[in-house]
């Protein structure tokens, strides 16, 4: 369990965020740390269920609405997910992840993941499905694991698969979360220092893309001092001071034909 509180004044408006995240995460690999329950069929095969919950209690001194210095009270629940991974082969993996994706306004429960795996070794695996589009830390960090609550509570997200909550086929969406439909060839060389991620996905969906163009999409990155250690071609936004001395560059690009 972790809290984070945020305090701030101006004029009479006074805003207090208390946060409580709970994770437990199974990321595919058996011998992650993550809390959650894995059940062990043999050698090669597995099965893992996790659960991630994020919410937030918000009051606001003097708010829209109110009168005589009164305060509003907001509970939300900004996510509930669910995980599902599993081993079926030496070589195969499966992951299928849910979230309410509009749980301000009731909840209703949407695929999140949805990924066929074939992890080869360290330096070549293929992942294909729905997953999260190779960009820039803040996205591949997710909810989760970033530095801070409201990952991009400071501006609009970067990657064009993060601007809805629902996936359309109107011309205004190119995913959803971050995720869009797809292929991903990732991996690691030189004692897992440099990383690489190459995919391609669907992008946006209708509208200005007539042709149905694919969202090509791209990621390097390379570790000059400890090696993250994070599964697939995710990352962390911190590591408590429990990740020893980083410094990693990294660059991504992502590029799609009448994509606008």
């Amino acid at each position: 369990m972790k809290s984070y509180i945020k305090h701030a004044v101006g004029g009479l408006n006074t805003r207090l965020l208390c946060t409580a995240v709970v994770t437990a995460l199974a990321a595919g690999h058996a011998s992650s740390s993550y809390a959650g329950a894995t059940f062990k069929i043999d050698d090669t095969k597995w099965v893992s269920v996790g659960l991630g919950l994020r919410s937030s209690f918000q009051s606001t001194e003097s708010a829209a609405g109110a009168t005589n210095n009164q305060w509003s009270n907001n509970f939300a629940l900004d996510n509930a997910r669910l995980y599902f991974n599993g081993q079926i082969h030496k070589y195969l993996k499966v992951e299928f992840n849910t979230d309410c994706q509009t749980c301000g306004s009731g909840g209703e429960v949407r695929v999140l993941d949805a990924i066929g795996k074939f992890e080869y070794n360290s330096m070549v695996n293929l992942w294909v499905g729905r997953m999260l589009v190779p960009g820039e830390r803040r996205e591949m960090n997710g909810p989760f694991y970033s530095g801070i609550y409201q990952t991009f509570g400071a501006g609009t997200p970067f990657e064009p698969a993060d601007y809805n909550l629902t996936i359309q086929n109107n011309g205004t969406s190119a995913g959803s979360f971050g995720r869009d439909d797809g292929a991903t060839v990732w991996g690691a060389a030189f004692n897992d220092r440099f990383q690489y991620a190459f995919g391609f996905f669907r992008g946006l969906r209708g509208g200005a893309n007539a042709s149905d163009n694919p969202t090509f999409a791209q990621k390097l990155s390379y570790n000059f001092w400890e090696v993250e250690k994070n599964p697939g071609y995710y990352t962390s936004g911190t590591y408590y001071g429990k990740g020893g001395d980083i410094l990693t560059v990294s660059a991504n690009n992502q590029y799609q034909s009448q994509g606008a």
